[in-house]
C-alpha cells in the first residue's frame, strides 16, 4: 500500500530510495525524474511530491523496503541496483551470477552528473557505475549508458552475492 499523501514529507525527509517499476507511462515524466533513486532525488529533479505520490499510488515507482537490500549489504551507496547486465571491454555481456571465468556485476548505479571520455576522446555526460567481482578481488569501474542493460522488472537483492 503506496504511503499517504502525509508520509511523502517523511519519505522526502529521510530519503528513502525508491525504484522505478516497468509499468508503462502513456506519458513520460522528465528522463531525470524517471531516473531518480531516491524520493529526495526525484523531488530534487523536479518531481512534485504529489506526482511522486501519484507515481506510488499508481504502480510507476515502489519504495524499497529495508528488507528488500540482503543482509550486510547496507553500506552499499545510494541508488545502487542489482537487476542489471554489464558488457565488459571484450564485448561480453556480465550479470551477477558467479562464474569462474569471468568477472561478475555486484551492483550497479547511475550516475547523471559523471563525465564519460571515450577511446577517441569525445565526452558524453552520465555513465553507470559498476561494481565487479572477478576471483575473490573487486574493482569499480564506470561505462556508459548502452553498456548496461535491465535484466528483471525489479531489483532482485537476492540472487547478489554477500561477499
Amino acid at each position: 500500500e503506496p504511503p499517504p499523501a502525509d508520509d511523502v514529507d517523511a519519505l522526502v525527509a529521510r530519503n528513502a530510495p525508491i525504484v522505478r517499476t516497468e509499468k508503462p507511462r502513456s506519458t513520460q515524466r522528465a528522463e531525470a525524474i524517471e531516473a531518480a533513486t531516491t524520493a529526495r532525488e526525484y523531488v530534487d529533479r523536479g518531481g512534485r511530491k504529489q506526482d511522486l505520490l501519484y507515481d506510488l499510488k499508481n504502480d510507476y515507482f515502489r519504495v524499497v523496503r529495508e528488507e528488500d537490500v540482503p543482509d550486510g549489504l547496507a553500506w552499499l551507496p545510494p541508488g545502487v541496483v542489482f537487476d542489471r547486465e554489464v558488457r565488459d571491454a571484450g564485448g561480453r555481456w556480465n550479470s551477477s551470477k558467479s562464474s569462474p571465468y569471468h568477472a561478475t556485476v555486484v551492483w550497479c548505479r547511475w550516475l547523471p552528473d559523471f563525465e564519460l571520455r571515450d577511446s577517441a576522446g569525445k565526452v558524453t555526460r552520465g555513465a553507470w557505475q559498476v561494481q565487479w567481482k572477478h576471483r575473490g578481488s573487486r574493482t569499480v569501474s564506470h561505462v556508459p549508458k548502452e553498456d548496461v542493460r535491465v535484466r528483471a522488472a525489479a531489483p532482485a537483492p537476492a540472487a547478489v552475492p554477500n561477499h
